[in-house]
């Protein structure tokens, strides 16, 4: 960032469709789509049944590693250069985490053609608007 500010500040659209992006990709209600076909597989662990020892804890750890990964583009909103930036960011992630199990566990699933339809709005209103705007000023 040119003057030393967060890029939140520019980008709240953005970084709203971002966090309502996350949702999805993190799998959260009621964005956890059913992977499978059968409803045995679902109600146990979707995708996952079919996988035991290292190559479960293998697609475990890169759960994770795409958590913290996402979790530090949330931070770089705040990275402005500075310690302050920094910190802010570290802490804003962790909200956002918190914000996503909170979802996660207060939300049921939607249908996928519901899911589809909010993604898209959600990330067509707040993101390319907000970008609009910016061109505009």
């Amino acid at each position: 960032v040119e003057n030393g500010s967060m890029s939140v500040v520019p980008l709240l659209g953005v970084f709203i469709a971002f966090i309502f992006g996350l949702t999805m990709k993190l799998r959260k209600s009621p964005f956890d789509l059913s992977l499978s076909h059968h409803a045995h597989q679902d109600i146990v662990r979707g995708m996952a049944t079919e996988f035991s020892g290292r190559t479960y804890a293998s697609l475990e750890v890169a759960h994770w590693y795409e958590s913290v990964m996402l979790l530090g583009m949330v931070a770089l909103f705040f990275a402005d250069g500075t310690w302050v930036g920094a910190v802010v960011g570290i802490v804003v992630a962790l909200l956002a985490w918190v914000l996503e199990i909170w979802i996660d566990n207060g939300f049921a699933r939607m249908t996928w053609q519901t899911a589809l339809k909010s993604g898209w709005i959600v990330g067509l209103v707040l993101g390319v608007g907000n970008v609009a705007v910016l061109l505009l000023i």
